[in-house]
């Protein structure tokens, strides 16, 4: 089993992300909703853990420990409030990119596509703002699921595929160091290689 922690700033409407039911906790003196879910993805078998801000965004920072053991942050905007993506254009994407491990994957996510006739933030500036800083850009709606499923999953694709990168470079190190002479023997087969050359 693979376990995933993300964080989503603003609201994406986490229910939405499969059919396995969802097991929330609400954490008061954070602000978050802590949701678990575990499901089947191409054969394995994924823990999902996600802090989720559920809009509340604007109201609270997330400490850096938070970023650093998430293996991925999702940031949400309302395409009809352009407030909510100056929220992550002038704050949100600093600290993501201060705080976050290495590793650590980010998605840029455009909220209520259903609300087009009441769009604030085009669509060219938004690929634009991702193109900029790297971020894989999707147009959702959480009141219909459109699209919602397919952002959960390229991001959970994408941490999975991080962790067992990191879990295999682990199993070659501990390998090579089982592998490698210690003591004396290594000593003199240092020396014997040097003095090959």
């Amino acid at each position: 089993m693979i376990k995933i922690d993300l964080i989503v700033i603003g609201n994406l409407g986490s229910d939405s992300l499969t059919d396995a039911p969802f097991q929330h906790n609400y954490l008061p003196t954070l602000g978050l909703n802590l949701v678990k879910k575990e499901f089947d993805h191409q054969g394995q078998q994924i823990k999902l853990c996600i802090w989720d801000t559920a809009g509340q965004d604007k109201y609270f920072s997330l400490t850096k420990s938070y970023f650093q053991r998430a293996d991925g942050v999702i940031m949400v905007f309302d395409i009809a409030d352009k407030d909510s993506f100056n929220r992550i254009s002038d704050y949100w994407i600093k600290q993501v990119q201060e705080c976050s491990k290495a590793n650590s994957q980010s998605i840029l996510v455009g909220n209520k596509v259903d609300l087009c006739e009441k769009r604030q933030v085009k669509f060219l500036e938004a690929q634009e703002f991702s193109q900029k800083y790297k971020l894989p850009y999707f147009e959702v709606s959480a009141k219909t699921g459109e699209g919602v499923q397919e952002a959960f999953n390229f991001i959970s694709r994408r941490c999975t595929e991080c962790i067992e990168t990191e879990v295999n470079e682990v199993q070659h190190l501990q390998i090579d160091s089982e592998n490698r002479p210690t003591g004396f023997q290594g000593c003199v087969n240092t020396i014997m290689s040097i003095w090959k050359k």
